[in-house]
């Protein structure tokens, strides 16, 4: 069954045919559609009636666009990248979700180095949600080299 964390069908929407037939490909789900034409309703369905494994890709980029696919997102995902000397050649024009996407799509090509940037990004996030009662007068923008340069750090220790 899908997390219902995931069924904000406004999130499915924000994100181009194109961009989403580059998600499944990434994520080897091909055959996701049975062979049918892109629509984001067949997708919906698709994820509602046969939900991605747990630990898959397809999960894994669903969690990155709910995540990360909104201004907030994108400001982590652009402070991790600055972080660790990372550029994601951003570009104002292109809405959130899409940028999302397309970190999520590259960190499968370029393995450690974006996907490090996405996983210190989705960190972060979840830290600012869980304590943003404990942090007070914390913004994102004062934090996050706090807290996700030693994060990334760590990562790549554990890594080697």
């Amino acid at each position: 069954m899908l997390p219902t964390s995931f069924h904000d069908v406004t999130v499915l929407l924000e994100v181009g045919a194109s961009t989403w037939q580059r998600i499944l490909d990434a994520a080897g789900e091909n055959e996701r559609l049975k062979g049918q034409p892109f629509t984001h309703d067949g997708l919906w369905k698709s994820l509602a009636t046969d939900a991605p494994a747990a630990g898959s890709d397809l999960l894994d980029a669903l969690e990155v666009l709910h995540e990360l696919g909104t201004d907030g997102g994108r400001d982590l995902i652009q402070q991790a990248a600055e972080d660790q000397q990372v550029d994601l050649q951003s570009s104002d024009d292109e809405p959130s979700r899409e940028f999302a996407a397309r970190v999520w799509i590259q960190s499968l090509i370029e393995k450690v180095v974006v996907s490090l940037v996405v996983t210190a990004a989705l960190c972060l996030a979840k830290a600012l949600v869980d304590h943003v009662a404990t942090l007070p007068g914390l913004s994102i923008h004062a934090g996050t080299r706090v807290i996700v340069k030693p994060l990334v750090d760590l990562l790549v220790e554990t890594r080697d």
